[in-house]
């Protein structure tokens, strides 16, 4: 494969993560704001109730995200028996200036229990991260969460820095700089809105911002995790992404009684 080739193949997938998580941004907060016929009375503004309610379940958008993780899995499962793979992952090339082609990690047919074990650590924290993220979203546009996305950067900056002893150049600092500019342009964009809202809107709008940075902080915090999981464990991504959501499933399990002891309708 040419460079030319590999640097398309980088664009499009970058292009194609773009997309779809604006998409999944979108429709997430059009799922948030559908309105239904419920069983239990909801407030829908200056204390009245009804059974019309907004469906605020952000524990379901938990759900389906996970959900769809674990396809990773099955895909990965299907991929193996239809091709006859002798393995489950996809081998990761290994990086080596001494050699001009590259060369990949010799991988087993099935992941070691060691392995399979260790990525509930990741999957923890992207489950944490996803409950904070979906219950920020109900209170704050989908154009103000996707804009907030760019405080990963400098999360992710600072722990690479700090524990992973990364050197990074003027550049990088120079666009850090740029992004939290950007997220400032932001904040005031949401302060100015706040002002012409009612003061429980402005205070959910608040709350909404403190969680989504909470989930972008904890987003850094596991992209460093799973960097180290690629990197050292020799994880491919889709088996990374299929376990995340296999463990998020078991860990959800426990999950569901306390959801049951929660008030109804708000």
């Amino acid at each position: 494969m040419t460079h030319a080739s590999e640097a398309c193949g980088s664009h499009f997938i970058a292009l194609f993560t773009l997309l779809t998580g604006s998409m999944n941004t979108i429709i997430m907060k059009m799922q948030f704001d559908m309105v239904a016929q419920g069983t239990e009375q909801c407030d829908v503004g200056d204390g009245i109730t009804s059974l019309r309610c907004a469906f605020h379940k952000p524990w379901f958008g938990v759900l389906q995200v996970k959900l769809g993780m674990t396809l990773c899995l099955v895909y990965l499962v299907i991929r193996k028996k239809l091709l006859h793979r002798p393995y489950l992952e996809t081998p990761l090339p290994l990086h080596d200036p001494t050699h001009t082609h590259k060369l990949f990690i010799a991988v087993q047919e099935w992941p070691s229990t060691r392995t399979l074990v260790a990525t509930v650590v990741p999957a923890a924290l992207d489950l944490v991260q996803s409950i904070f993220s979906f219950v920020g979203l109900l209170w704050i546009p989908a154009s103000v969460y996707q804009m907030s996305g760019g405080s990963m950067l400098i999360f992710s900056a600072f722990i690479s820095v700090k524990f992973m002893h990364v050197h990074l150049f003027l550049y990088n600092y120079i666009s850090l700089a740029l992004v939290a500019f950007a997220l400032v342009l932001v904040s005031i964009a949401g302060s100015s809105h706040e002002s012409e809202s009612a003061p429980s809107d402005a205070w959910n709008t608040f709350v909404g911002m403190v969680f989504i940075l909470l989930s972008r902080l904890g987003y850094s915090v596991n992209i460093a995790i799973e960097e180290y999981f690629m990197t050292t464990l020799h994880v491919s991504p889709i088996l990374q992404a299929g376990m995340e959501g296999v463990w998020g499933l078991v860990l959800f399990v426990p999950l569901v009684p306390l959801l049951t002891w929660t008030e109804p309708g708000s």
